[in-house]
């Protein structure tokens, strides 16, 4: 059993010379696993298609697309909402002793294979991971300003104690 939600392992040696393509559908289960790490309302559909091709005989080329549909709570007006991620992606999957540490921030390392091995849909569920917006807010939602002064003078005036006030002061 994989630690992965959605964990789609691929072998180097079994990748054809001319590559091969794959495309998988999560199942309700797996839906519900990136719902709780995602802490989201609801993952609704999760789909990855990729290319994979042997890199140099000792890697993976994985390119492809992750779609999904989520449901969210929008930060504005917290109603629960629909919205659909289309994400693309290119890396590449190297053994880890072909991997050079770098300390540039921009640098495009690889992901490490294991034992010749690649986890594609661990690597689609990161992408989702990039796509998901942590501050989800609905396409029509507008955000009321209120002036905070404003609201203490509303609420002196609706106060019945407000008039007492003055007797104490007076």
């Amino acid at each position: 059993m994989s630690i992965f939600e959605f964990s789609r392992v691929v072998e180097l040696k079994k990748i054809p010379q001319n590559g091969m393509r794959m495309t998988e559908l999560a199942t309700d289960s797996e839906l519900s696993a990136l719902t709780a790490r995602f802490k989201l309302d609801a993952v609704l559909s999760f789909q990855l298609e990729a290319e994979l091709t042997a890199w140099r005989k000792k890697g993976i080329q994985a390119t492809g697309r992750v779609s999904a549909r989520l449901r969210q709570t929008c930060v504005v007006s917290l109603e629960v909402f629909e919205q659909t991620l289309d994400e693309s992606f290119s890396t590449l999957f190297l053994p880890a002793n072909m991997i050079q540490e770098t300390d540039d921030p921009d640098a495009d390392i690889p992901e490490a294979m294991n034992e010749g091995m690649a986890d594609i849909g661990e690597l689609a569920v990161q992408v989702l991971a990039l796509g998901i917006d942590p501050h989800p807010r609905k396409p029509d939602a507008e955000f009321v300003y209120q002036n905070s002064d404003e609201g203490m003078m509303q609420e002196e005036k609706a106060n019945p104690f407000h008039a007492l006030k003055g007797l104490h002061d007076g």
